[in-house]
């Protein structure tokens, strides 16, 4: 008998399910669930609920509750300044392993193979006697077609704002079989559960991604879904839930309620490529999901915070008092008169056709019931309450246009952010790592049997195999980079390629080389150092003795 969302039912049929029920979610997720329905909320801007109806504050019902959202604010930003520029991805693969294998032949690992370039002669250059590719080229091609197929450029920001928001979240490798390719997508920690050792809650040793959904057959039916990851394999579950009568959840009996995958339509095609226990091997002793955590602790576990979690009750505080600074203004735009009741008509009301009032001497003057509102006092405070958020969250004034005065240059601009600049380093050391641990466990699924017919095989990276390249998310001065690369060059403390790359961040590699091939050989030859400054019209003499001055003059 089904749930028809009546309560005594509800009670009837928990109650039936014995000892040996199962809750979902699991009670210590609950308040992590909880915080992250609330600080959604706060991003998408329906500070009302959290603040008002769910909350302690009180306002004017009749005029709109106004809402400052510096919470979105401070995500957008700290998300721009992370993938706002293109996070580029490099393989460096060292010499060594098994190599790679592109069309079936394998391929020795080994350092990146330079470009030709064309000799004094114009022979040679770029396509011409290409040199085999190594496993870092294959490497490399294989990067970029795993960020073009993962559209990782619009990827990286949408999971970025959900991980500000809530404080963590996942990178899932998969393998689509309809595209016949490994891509990597974002998975939300509000439908991650994790599983870690006992007395090491740094290990993990499976994660769960877990959703429910109404039959389709049976509309008043929920159905819990399941896929759970360990090391090598993934499992996947469907049950039928019934809602728990302490509320905050379901409970299910784990033998008796499970129900076939296909009951879900979505699933039908997953189910028919799994084996005999709904599962798969997946080749790879390792996670298919990387967690992600941000702002966590040694006793956050595997779970990160909020950028909200210090913020949120001064962004209540904040729309608190906006909300009443409007509410008197609306007061001093419409104020009460008062006046003698000569000026009123029958119904007791003003007569709105007069805007003349004749008055005696002996009458009271009709007026406007106002007062100092101090509103220069509420915006000071509101201004505080805004910079003292920025301050909790770990960011620059200056990042908002907020703080004094103005930058005269990048440089001083970046020294006015320096708070900001530290908090987005801090972001890019933990999504580094987990971006490249997830590009190491794609690679490896991408060998393994359970990513067949794959038109490109990469070689097996590790980590370390994987570099990122950040960017500040700041606007270039494209003349202070010059001035800075220049004067490195001129000192022998920069590369030629790296000067180029710093005063031309636009190029790509191959143009990088064939702006240093361009520069190298049209290079002048080093001026004489005798005839420096002396002119066109210096003439070297020969050595001759003045007798005036005694002074000996030499040719070179």
């Amino acid at each position: 008998m089904a749930y028809d969302g009546g309560t005594t039912r509800t009670v009837e049929l928990t109650s039936s399910l014995g000892p040996g029920s199962v809750a979902w979610p699991p009670p210590g997720d609950l308040a992590r669930l909880r915080a992250y329905t609330r600080y959604r909320r706060l991003h998408e801007g329906d500070h009302k609920r959290v603040y008002v109806t769910e909350g302690k504050y009180n306002y004017d019902t009749d005029r709109e509750y106004i809402a400052v959202n510096v919470c979105a604010e401070i995500t957008d930003l700290v998300v721009d300044r992370l993938f706002g520029e293109t996070v580029k991805v490099r393989a460096a693969v060292t010499a060594g392993g098994d190599g790679a294998v592109v069309g079936g032949a394998a391929l020795p690992r080994g350092p990146v193979v330079p470009m030709a370039t064309a000799d004094d002669n114009g022979n040679g250059g770029p396509g011409s006697n290409p040199a085999p590719p190594t496993a870092n080229d294959t490497a490399q091609a294989w990067i970029e077609h795993l960020s073009e197929i993962s559209t990782c450029d619009t990827m990286f920001v949408e999971m970025g704002r959900g991980v500000s928001y809530r404080g963590d979240g996942g990178l899932k490798i998969r393998y689509d079989s309809k595209r016949q390719d490994v891509l990597i997508s974002p998975v939300s920690s509000a439908l991650m559960f994790v599983t870690t050792a006992d007395g090491d809650v740094e290990t993990i040793t499976s994660i769960t991604i877990a959703y429910t959904r109404p039959n389709p057959q049976k509309p008043k039916e929920t159905l819990l879904f399941q896929e759970i990851h360990t090391r090598g394999r993934i499992d996947y579950t469907l049950h039928r839930v019934k809602a728990s009568p302490s509320g905050g959840g379901y409970r299910y009996r784990p033998d008796t309620d499970r129900v076939p995958l296909d009951t879900l339509p979505e699933l039908a095609a997953l189910a028919a490529t799994l084996d005999e226990d709904d599962g798969q091997d997946t080749g790879v002793d390792e996670l298919l999901i990387v967690p992600i955590a941000m702002g966590g602790s040694d006793e956050s576990g595997v779970w990160g915070r909020s950028d909200y979690a210090d913020v949120e009750d001064l962004q209540g505080e904040l729309n608190n008092r906006v909300t009443q600074a409007g509410g008197i203004q609306d007061k001093h735009s419409d104020p009460w008169m008062y006046g003698p009741p000569a000026f009123l008509t029958e119904e007791q009301k003003l007569d709105p056709r007069y805007r003349y009032f004749s008055v005696s001497n002996n009458e009271q003057v009709p007026g406007y019931i106002t007062w100092d509102a101090n509103l220069e006092h509420a915006e000071t405070s509101i201004n505080r309450l805004m910079t003292q958020m920025l301050f909790v969250a770990g960011l620059s004034p200056e990042s908002f246009g907020l703080g004094e005065g103005s930058a005269e240059s990048g440089r001083a601009l970046k020294l006015r952010q320096h708070r900001t600049a530290s908090s987005v380093r801090m972001r890019q050391r933990i999504y580094d790592r987990a971006i490249r641990t997830a590009v190491s466990v794609a690679s490896k699924l991408a060998n393994s049997p359970a990513a067949p017919d794959l038109a490109l095989r990469p070689p097996e990276m590790e980590p370390e195999d994987v570099t990122l390249e950040w960017n500040d998310g700041l606007p270039n001065d494209a003349m202070e980079s010059v001035e800075i690369a220049g004067a490195a060059l001129t000192m022998g403390i920069m590369s030629l390629e790296h000067a180029v790359r710093m005063a031309q961040p636009e190029l790509s590699d191959d143009e990088v080389a064939l702006e240093i091939d361009a520069i190298t050989s049209e290079k002048p030859a080093a001026p004489n150092p005798g005839r420096v400054g002396l002119g066109a019209d210096f003439e070297p003499v020969s050595p001759t003795q003045t007798a005036s001055t005694g002074v000996n003059t030499t040719t070179e």
